[in-house]
């Protein structure tokens, strides 16, 4: 009998139901040690004082496209909303991004309505400005600019994302802000994503009166985030190709940097490399971003891509208040790591993170609107409102969709299990003797069907909660040079039902490790160009999985799914979160034992409610 079988994607949920965070108030003074042990319906808060329910709810006040002078003479767009009184200053949070200011006002007649990532066709994930008539009827001010080169902003044209993230311009528009008669000086940054990643940017080099940041969604593209696989997602996001995502809005791009800063020959050279790599040279769409430069984020990324010249640093610069809000997989995989390594990295003395649950956070961006508040009224304000007594690190466990305080990531308590894959599917924590399975992989334009290799433990005797980092190891030989390796770790129902815990990829010639670097949960991979496989031979990889927290229920097993392709039929998939597909036939040779496993984090076993 054979021990292959067809992946499908969409048989594994990404949440059992559309989920709606909410706040858990704690007014009971409770024992830190209780604390940290206690689960929760609602992200929990403790509440020290009833001044953030006495606030007046101030009337809005709006000004459209006050320009701004930057300091090379650049004048950007700025549109602010204010509480509508006069001879008061108030602190204000300044919304960076690069998805037009325009559009944020959506929020104004859709902000009782976000529509949930994966469940609403509607869901937008360029409306990340935040809720800001709630924001202003709090008493804050509200900053939202069209970066250079989008909208009525002077510049361009854009060759790159950082020049949508200048952080000159990031910090010339704060002190320009804290010198208006409406602000007491006090500034603070908002939003997920592309918001995000400017308040990562500008928090290395803050200005003055930038005094703590709240980037929720982080993302930012550090060392966690390489694997040497070729994301298409961003293409997705930039182009109005994922999900519902309203398409970048630049006038236009100029003309790709790696034309102007590459020799001719290296540039020439590269090109027909990629055009005669069998992953681009059948995958027409990708092909054409070579042959008709119009995106040049996307032609210069494809330039770097088998010749990798490093990634963001800075992360440790960051000595402000930060407030990080981390994803888990089941969205978007450029999200997946960056928040844990702006939190691992950052050496502020006052530093926070919140683990969201799976997908991401519903657009507009409302959700965790009164976290904002309660971090801002303590650090613009000066009100001592409960957050810095909490433990740093809030995280939503899944399996049984509740919050729970911890003070690090990954606990210290957590217990690193290996459970090793069997011959015949099994999945135990007992080393396992030698052997061998294989599967065949087409390419998806002779067959897109996914095969792969399922394992499963038998039925668990207790609840198991793993809250941590995941990593898999394998040993495998190709008959190619090269592999995309997928793993995927799911909790299996009574029911037959598969929910998704944490995924891995790995790109197999960016294999090595940065051995320094690299702890047995988290491995980093040397950024160089890529080092072919030997057919035949057996290799070890090390696949760097997103972190998880979540809880295995008595009765259900878990479940691991080892593969080489993407469903290209899957919901998510065609809604453009895809990596650049393998276009060869190849063949796999998983081999088991010892040195085949999954590292999990267990930190909790027994009844967990």
């Amino acid at each position: 009998m054979s021990r292959v079988r067809v992946f499908k994607a969409d048989e594994i949920l990404l949440a059992l139901e559309p989920y709606r965070p909410y706040p858990f108030k704690i007014k009971e003074k409770i024992d830190k040690n209780k604390l940290l042990s206690m689960y929760f319906d609602g992200y929990p808060q403790l509440v020290k004082t009833d001044k953030l329910s006495e606030l007046t709810p101030y009337n809005l006040k709006i000004e459209k496209n006050i320009m701004v002078q930057m300091r090379d003479g650049t004048k950007i767009a700025v549109d602010i909303y204010r509480p509508d009184v006069e001879n008061e200053k108030f602190p204000a949070l300044l919304a960076w991004g690069m998805w037009g200011k325009e559009n944020q006002e959506v929020v104004f007649w859709l902000r009782d309505s976000p529509q949930p990532y994966w469940f609403s066709p509607l869901w937008d994930g360029s409306l990340e400005a935040g809720d800001i008539p709630f924001l202003v009827s709090k008493g804050y001010a509200v900053v939202i600019p069209d970066p250079r080169g989008i909208g009525k902003s002077e510049g361009g044209p854009i060759t790159g994302i950082d020049e949508l993230h200048n952080p000159n311009d990031i910090y010339d528009l704060i002190e320009w802000i804290a010198l208006q008669q409406w602000c007491n000086g006090n500034i603070g940054m908002i939003g997920p994503s592309s918001y995000s990643f400017s308040q990562l940017l500008i928090a290395q080099n803050p200005p003055p009166h930038l005094k703590a940041i709240f980037p929720i969604e982080a993302w930012y593209i550090g060392e966690t985030s390489f694997t040497g696989m070729f994301d298409l997602t961003l293409m997705g996001i930039f182009h109005g190709g994922h999900i519902y995502d309203s398409t970048l809005p630049v006038a236009h791009f100029g003309a790709p940097r790696s034309m102007k800063l590459l020799p001719k020959d290296i540039l020439e050279f590269r090109i027909k490399e990629l055009l005669d790599h069998p992953d681009i040279k059948f995958n027409s769409k990708v092909r054409s971003i070579l042959m008709y430069p119009r995106d040049p984020v996307f032609f210069d990324a494809l330039l770097s891509w088998l010749h990798p010249t490093g990634v963001l640093g800075g992360l440790e610069k960051i000595e402000i208040p930060i407030y990080i809000g981390s994803t888990r997989g089941g969205g978007a995989r450029v999200y997946y790591h960056a928040g844990f390594e702006a939190y691992d990295k950052a050496v502020s003395k006052f530093k926070k993170m919140i683990f969201l649950p799976p997908g991401l956070p519903a657009r507009p961006w409302v959700e965790y609107s009164d976290e904002v508040i309660r971090w801002y009224d303590y650090w613009l304000k000066g009100i001592d409102t409960g957050i810095m007594d909490e433990p740093p690190i809030k995280i939503f466990v899944s399996g049984i969709n509740k919050w729970k305080f911890e003070n690090e990531f990954p606990p210290a308590r957590a217990q690193w299990t290996k459970f090793y894959p069997l011959l015949g599917g099994g999945l135990s924590t007992e080393p396992p003797s030698s052997g061998i399975e294989s599967f065949t992989q087409p390419p998806p334009y002779e067959d897109p069907t996914v095969y792969a290799l399922f394992y499963e433990s038998m039925p668990l005797s207790e609840d198991i909660e793993i809250i941590g980092w995941v990593s898999f190891y394998l040993e495998a030989s190709i008959d190619k040079t090269d592999i995309n390796w997928f793993i995927d770790l799911i909790d299996i129902y009574p029911d037959g039902k598969k929910q998704f815990v944490s995924e891995g990829w790995l790109r197999g010639s960016f294999r090595t490790l940065e051995e320094a670097k690299s702890k047995p949960w988290l491995p980093i991979y040397k950024i160089q160009d890529p080092i072919p496989i030997t057919p035949g031979r057996v290799e070890r990889y090390v696949i760097r999985m997103s972190p998880a927290a979540h809880v295995f229920k008595a009765g259900h097993k878990i479940g691991i799914i080892i593969r080489t392709q993407e469903d290209l039929f899957g919901r998510l998939q065609r809604a453009g979160v895809i990596f650049l597909p393998r276009m060869e036939k190849i063949t796999v040779n998983v081999v088991l034992g010892s040195n085949t496993y999954i590292l999990l984090p267990i930190t909790n076993k027994g009844k967990i409610e």
